[in-house]
């Protein structure tokens, strides 16, 4: 399974958030046309933290403090999966302000963070930690309908 490096309050916002606040999109200014279609783990980076993104989302009402305590916590730990749905250069989505955004589908939280060093573009996690994301995964479709 492949994984990609977000930093909070970004990967927070993806995977903790419900319509219609969800961040649906993630901005970059490259993709890989092969991992449409497939999904990723959701990593969010240790050495990098948007201070002035977070204090906007809580502004808006979007984060609250404790959310706030729980993005801090985070930092470099997969947090969830998603699939890439599609590529956009145009998006209605408020979110989108990139050359490209990578439309987020198929959002699921991991009940439990997974350790893991992150890397730049998309990457491989090591079999150990595939394998605790996707007993997480499997757990999850065993005991609900959303996975």
């Amino acid at each position: 399974m492949k994984a990609l490096t977000i930093i909070n309050p970004w990967a927070w916002a993806i995977v903790n958030l419900d319509p219609p606040h969800a961040k649906d999109i993630e901005n970059r200014d490259w993709y890989w046309p092969s991992m449409i279609g497939k999904r990723f783990a959701i990593h969010v980076g240790k050495s990098n933290y948007d201070d002035i993104a977070e204090e906007g989302l809580i502004r808006r009402g979007i984060m609250r403090e404790k959310d706030r305590e729980l993005a801090q916590q985070q930092r470099g730990f997969i947090i969830g999966v998603a699939t890439l749905a599609r590529v956009v250069t145009r998006s209605q989505s408020p979110w989108f302000e990139g050359r490209f955004g990578l439309v987020l589908a198929d959002v699921f939280r991991l009940p439990h963070m997974v350790q893991a060093r992150g890397a730049q573009l998309f990457w491989n996690l090591s079999p150990e930690i595939e394998v605790a994301v996707r007993m997480q995964i499997k757990h999850a479709a065993h005991t609900s309908t959303n996975v």
